[in-house]
């Protein structure tokens, strides 16, 4: 018992020394930090994002944040293909065609764009990593739709690897 500590105490100093967490991932990416919504989102009224971000490119970055409705439907399993038994009994063999199931909606579809602006390039930019980004927050007031399970996304179109989600319910007036 006392042995087995031991080498699971070893195994944990190694994948710490080697760079292994146990935490959870961060969610920001190199460019979009955080996404805040500011007081309770009541269907009709108005509701703040707050989008904090780190330009380090000595580009222009276009960023924009859209409200996605999460369609929570299964959808419905497809009825089962008839299949014709024995196949030998036929004269002409006739293969029995595939049943295709529906394709799953997406599960998210494009409520309204809350955000649409382009950052300024950073003029000491540079590789990530090396250059010292501008820090910023953009704000975006939007009205909030219907009561429901929303998430407002976050990204770069030219990059969506720069992407961040932060789930948002809307409560009934």
């Amino acid at each position: 018992m006392v042995v087995a500590g031991a080498v699971l105490s070893f195994l944990m100093l190694v994948f710490v020394a080697c760079g292994i967490g146990f935490g959870e991932e961060s969610a920001d990416t190199e460019l979009l930090k955080e996404i805040t919504i500011e007081g309770p989102a009541i269907a009709g009224q108005a509701v703040t994002l707050l989008l904090d971000y780190a330009q380090q490119y000595p580009v222009e970055v276009v960023v924009k944040c859209d409200l996605l409705s999460v369609d929570d439907l299964p959808t419905a399993t497809p009825a089962a293909t008839e299949t014709v038994w024995p196949p030998l009994l036929r004269r002409t063999p006739e293969p029995t065609l595939p049943r295709i199931p529906r394709v799953r909606p997406t599960p998210m579809n494009k409520v309204l764009e809350i955000l649409g602006t382009t950052l300024q390039p950073n003029e000491d930019g540079g590789p990530t990593g090396t250059a010292t980004p501008e820090l910023g927050t953009i704000e975006r007031r939007f009205l909030a739709p219907k009561p429901g399970d929303y998430v407002v996304w976050c990204y770069t179109p030219l990059d969506q690897n720069n992407a961040i989600f932060q789930e948002l319910t809307i409560l009934p007036e």
